[in-house]
């Protein structure tokens, strides 16, 4: 048992009082009742001054741990401990992260967070305390808690065939544990992987004659069954080879056939010559499920992995790019057109991408060809209903699924088309079964739906109220209404649409309207939405369960918030043209745009909330559906309601890295500002400035704060016109002129006092403390961020907050006060990576390298390279300060480690998500520790 403060073991006293503190450390903020107390320390024969002794015993753990750590409480005592400051919670807590992540399938994440887990220990429990004691009982518990998260250990390493790791391990814990089974089945796997079949036979003999002779009982059966799977050289035992990472989605449904298909997708795709492949063909003919499996099958032979970017929600081509660097999550750099970044991130990639519902962008078609071929080994696998006619493209038509070739129930049972119908039809009638008294109608059912997936899976439903023969009857009836429809559609475009009207049809009147007006959602909504844009004179829940009945609605995954809803690609394009035909639209997308408008501006005012991240999270689940109703007000000419929703999202987009995008809809929206509200204007072009800024265009953001500052001047509105100042002293900051920019955010806040609007006074009195540090001023500096931090801490506004302690640690760092920097930028980097901001995160991590650089110069670098990353992914721009900081450290960091070792640890960093590079931040020893020479 040891106890640390400030990294040094304490003195902890004789074994008695040794005791006291370890029964209080099992029952940590619980009150130990004085009579427990006695009796763990003494056991059945206490002195007579028992309870003088153990008074001293607390007395004395009070001056070793602190006095305000050990409270009285009536007769007993307990000791208060903060989870972080106790390793036994923490173990506990690694342990159960590591089982889910095994159970979930990520043997990497287990390997890693048990390994972290069992790193906490130091030597056996509680070895410094007596045998014969009560807590001889925790003692025990402890050692089988590690041995289970050791044995969870060894489960991970073997899913990743680290066989030889976990032999190793376990050759010892089968010694000191012979009579645990589940140590001799892992040491069996073990060295079956290890080709040695003969050692692990004689491994089971071992077990078998251990268990016999010393308990009595024989081995379980599931240790008897790997023995015979061993003996017959089953494949199962053996561990797949993947090198590639899948960021594939979970089809919740297994897939139907399709072997054949999958097989030859595949084969094409590893051909030499084959960079693009298209799968073509109708809506609802299986393009999308087809490519997820096939990437799912190619995708871990790949060193990169595989990864799926759905093109349904977006319709701007020029979108393309980011979306595709979204998915993939690669930086966005400001300074580069996406494309371009997109081929230099990507020329030496060997990955899959997964381009689903292209023919919504045919126009992206050539970016897709200019990519592959200004890269190396990046393959696409695209999904549309036409080809993308580029050069190099290679065409894979999608048949329907099988259909029985007679109607003998055999032949019927064994079609792949039956199958499906069949497995979707006991989704809603689990007693369903194909046999010899529905074998026809049902083969009929599959031939006249074509073996169209999505048909299938809409007709199946209607089979928990219709027999096979009515339901035929009903389609048949359903598909000579469109026998003559245009003759420029596909034929089972024509038999697809024909199943759409049948199973509309079957729709009660609400249930109709409702699914015309879902259709103006785009990438999903919650019920809450769909009654405040759909509910005009509806029952919008009534009518929504019937279109999740009829598989016309899909849930989707939960994120954030309320259950999600969306519609298949294909029902949804049915869905517009009701919605085109139901002189209802023109109000649906004005309701629709008014409603995502009023989220936005909600969030953007709650942004400076302490509930100001999950805002923000909100409006990235909903940013498909803001951008359509971004789309849907330029074209429609609702000026005003466009300049609105863009300066709402503004905030978000600069927060998430949205910031290229942000600043295109900015542009089109002033575009057509001239005759709206001079302060809506105004309000337009400062945050334009805004943005503009944080990609480093100082000069265009200097030029569009002024005119804001003018309009705002005209209006008279001196709030605006001290905002409008702020940016103008923003892009002096960032452009390196500190006494211009000193001097408008002082005229700034002198405006912003005499209104009384403390919150902006606050920020601009941080924003000179920015300034202060330009001037190499840390001491003005930290004095100006005190000033500043508390209003903000008053305020409740976390990313604030955060912006004030960050300067506090960029002046620590400045006058060399390192443990102090480390403190603050530590807090402030947990406050920026909880609500979001990767910018500000960006900023801690570089001024935290600047503190490591030369004693953890590895995790320095490891942090400036997470930093990169971060700023390029925010589209933000380093002040002038700030970069002459970062190249200073990179300059110490090549010195001290050499340029491969610093290159290798900053291609790691840039690796690092947000919450991980936090981790790793924390994980740089103290600075007393390393002036003491500690390991």
């Amino acid at each position: 048992m040891e106890v640390l403060r400030e990294g040094r073991p304490l003195a902890l006293g004789a074994p008695k009082q040794r005791t006291l503190l370890a029964l209080l450390l099992l029952n940590a903020n619980e009150v130990v009742s004085r009579e427990r107390a006695i009796d763990c320390v003494w056991g059945e024969s206490p002195p007579e001054r028992a309870v003088n002794a153990l008074q001293v015993y607390v007395h004395g753990l009070r001056k070793a741990v602190g006095a305000e750590r050990i409270a009285t409480s009536g007769s007993g005592y307990v000791l208060r401990l903060q989870a972080h400051e106790f390793d036994l919670p923490r173990f506990q807590q690694l342990v159960e992260e590591g089982r889910e992540a095994l159970e979930a399938g990520s043997a990497q994440e287990a390997e890693e967070t048990l390994r972290r887990s069992l790193s906490l220990w130091r030597g056996e429990p509680l070895a410094d305390l007596p045998w014969g004691s009560q807590l001889d009982a925790d003692r025990e518990r402890l050692v089988e808690r590690r041995l289970e998260a050791t044995e969870l250990l060894i489960d991970a390493e073997l899913a990743l065939d680290n066989h030889a790791t976990a032999l190793a391990e376990l050759e010892t814990l089968v010694r000191l544990h012979p009579f645990r089974e589940g140590l001799y089945r892992q040491q069996m796997l073990a060295l079956y992987r290890a080709d040695r079949q003969a050692d692990a036979l004689a491994v089971f003999q071992s077990a078998r004659r251990v268990l016999a002779d010393e308990l009595g009982i024989d081995p379980s059966p599931g240790l008897r069954e790997l023995e015979r799977a061993i003996l017959r050289h089953d494949p199962s035992l053996r561990v797949m080879p993947t090198t590639g990472v899948l960021r594939l989605p979970r089809p919740p449904t297994r897939l139907i056939g399709r072997q054949l298909e999958v097989a030859a997708i595949c084969a094409q795709l590893q051909e030499f010559d084959c960079r693009l492949l298209t799968l073509t063909g109708p809506g609802g003919i299986g393009k999308t499920r087809l490519a997820i499996a096939a990437a799912s099958e190619l995708g871990p032979a790949l060193a990169d992995g595989a990864v799926f970017v759905e093109l349904a929600p977006i319709h701007d081509p020029a979108l393309v790019p980011s979306t595709i660097a979204a998915a993939l999550e690669l930086a966005e750099q400001p300074r580069k057109a996406t494309v371009d970044a997109l081929a230099e991130q990507l020329q030496h990639r060997d990955a899959l991408v997964v381009l689903d519902n292209f023919e919504r962008v045919l126009a992206a078609a050539p970016l897709v060809a200019e990519l592959l071929a200004r890269t190396s080994r990046l393959r696409v696998l695209a999904t549309s209903r036409v080809p993308l006619h580029v050069s190099g493209e290679q065409e894979y038509p999608v048949p329907p699924l099988p259909l029985p070739a007679t109607t003998s129930a055999a032949d019927v049972l064994r079609a792949d088309a039956v199958k499906f119908f069949a497995e979707r039809v006991r989704r809603v009638d689990p007693g369903f079964a194909v046999d010899e008294s529905n074998a026809v109608d049902v083969a009929e059912i599959c031939h006249r739906l074509e073996g169209m997936p999505l048909a299938l899976e809409l007709a199946a439903p209607r089979m928990n109220v219709l027999s096979p023969a009515a339901l035929l009857a009903r389609l048949e009836r359903q598909l000579d209404i469109l026998a003559d429809g245009p003759v420029d559609l596909p034929e089972r475009h024509q038999t697809l649409r024909a199943t759409l009207d049948w199973s509309y049809a079957l729709l009660s009147d609400e249930e109709r309207r409702l699914l015309a007006r879902l259709a103006v959602f785009v990438g999903g909504w919650t019920l809450d939405s769909a009654e405040a844009v759909c509910g005009e004179r509806l029952d919008v829940v009534s009518a929504m369960a019937g279109l999740l009945d009829a598989s016309l609605l899909r849930r989707q995954q939960r994120r954030v918030g309320d259950v999600r809803f969306r519609m298949l690609t294909t029902v949804r394009e049915y869905a517009l043209g009701l919605l085109a035909a139901s002189g209802e639209e023109r109000e649906l997308r004005q309701r629709h745009a008014l409603f995502f408008l009023d989220l936005a501006e909600r969030a953007d005012q709650g942004a400076r909330s302490a509930g100001g991240a999950g805002e923000l999270e909100q409006l990235e689940v909903e940013h498909d559906n803001l951008r359509a109703a971004l789309g849907w007000l330029h074209d429609a000419g609702e000026a005003e309601l466009e300049l609105r929703l863009t300066n709402a999202l503004s905030r978000f987009w600069w927060l998430r890295g949205h910031t290229r995008e942000a600043r295109r809809w900015l542009a089109a929206a002033l575009e057509r500002a001239d005759d709206q509200p001079r302060r809506l204007r105004a309000e337009t072009l400062r945050r334009a400035a805004v943005l503009a800024g944080v990609q480093g265009d100082h000069e265009v953001a200097r030029s569009l704060a002024e005119q804001s500052r003018a309009l705002y001047e005209e209006e008279g509105d001196v709030h605006g016109v001290a905002l409008s100042v702020s940016s103008i002293a923003e892009s002096l900051l960032h452009g390196g002129d500190y006494e211009e920019a000193g001097r408008s955010y002082e005229h700034a806040r002198s405006l912003f006092r005499e209104l009384g609007d403390d919150w902006d006074v606050a920020a601009a009195t941080v924003n000179l403390a920015y300034v202060a540090l330009g001037e190499d001023d840390p001491d003005r500096a930290a004095m100006l961020a005190e000033e500043g931090l508390v209003y903000f801490r008053d305020f409740g506004d976390p990313q604030s907050t955060a912006t004030a302690i960050y300067v506090l640690g960029a002046a620590a760092v400045a006058k060399g006060e390192e443990s102090d920097a480390r403190s603050y930028l530590e807090d402030s980097l947990r406050l920026f990576a909880d609500v979001g901001d990767r910018e500000g995160a960006a900023e801690c991590l570089h001024a935290l390298a600047a503190t490591l650089a030369v004693t953890e110069p590895s995790i320095a670098a490891e942090l400036t390279g997470a930093a990169e990353t971060l700023r390029e992914d925010a589209g933000s721009a380093l002040a002038q300060f700030q970069l002459r900081w970062r190249d200073a450290t990179v300059d110490t960091l090549r010195r001290s480690i050499g340029d491969d070792a610093y290159s290798a640890a900053f291609e790691r960093g840039r690796e690092l998500e947000l919450d991980a590079a936090v981790e790793r931040a924390a994980a740089a020893r103290p600075i007393e520790e390393l002036r003491s020479g500690g390991e």
